[in-house]
């Protein structure tokens, strides 16, 4: 075969090779990790974890509360019970007694805020957590294709490489490494056609008896050029 047209067809392998690759890594990338599904867990368990606080507040507040109305209770019975009759005495029971129905007022207020607040955040958890079911039957059923396509793709990259292989046992040394110096100058594409006299690589004219040169294959022939690998179909 055509010595260019070895390297023609190694240049091709080699970049199907590098798409496969490219592929598997984005695969891989996907299959680590799912970012907005992360995103939503961690809501939830925020939510879940706020939801847990106002309850502990909610129970406090009203043990609180308790303790409270049974304090208020017996300072009404002193007050209301006749059995104290010293008028300075009665003043400071009374006080005592606006105060205590004062502080129950706002801790009645409050639990009932904590409770209309939990009651908006049960709702706002139940519906993410039925979104975020959703969304994770989704995600494993977009795992299972990714896991098929990435086996496909790792099948197809071994075959790849074994006829790599091959091929490059049948490809002289010396050949070998102009195609890998031109690779490291230029890029992956330094094998090109030569069409008439125009270099597909750089699209110039090239002369004649370069030309006749490559078409002959006997040599690795470079365009004058854009220095890439000529080869004729």
């Amino acid at each position: 075969m055509n010595r260019a047209a070895l390297l023609f067809q190694l240049q091709n392998i080699e970049a199907e090779i590098g798409e496969k690759e490219g592929q598997i890594a984005k695969l891989n990338q996907l299959l680590d990790s799912n970012e907005a599904l992360n995103a939503l867990k961690t809501k939830v368990q925020s939510l879940k974890a706020r939801c847990e606080e106002d309850r502990i507040t909610i129970r406090d507040l009203e043990l609180s509360l308790k303790s409270l109305e049974e304090k208020l209770k017996e300072a009404k019975n002193k007050l209301y019970g006749g059995h104290v009759r010293n008028p300075k005495e009665l003043m400071s029971l009374e006080k005592e007694v606006q105060a205590m129905e004062g502080t129950r007022s706002r801790m009645e207020e409050r639990l009932l805020e904590l409770m209309e607040q939990l009651e908006k955040e049960s709702e706002e958890l139940k519906a993410l957590e039925s979104e975020l079911a959703e969304k994770e039957k989704a995600w494993q059923q977009e795992k299972a294709l990714a896991f098929k396509e990435k086996e496909e793709l790792e099948k197809a990259l071994e075959r790849l490489n074994r006829e790599r292989e091959a091929l490059l046992a049948t490809i002289p040394a010396e050949d070998l490494n102009v195609y890998r110096q031109l690779r490291s100058r230029k890029g992956p594409r330094v094998v090109v056609q030569l069409k008439g006299l125009i270099c597909q690589g750089c699209g110039i004219t090239t002369p004649t008896i370069i030309a006749q040169e490559a078409r002959s294959g006997d040599k690795l022939v470079l365009c004058p050029s854009c220095g890439r690998i000529l080869l004729t179909m």
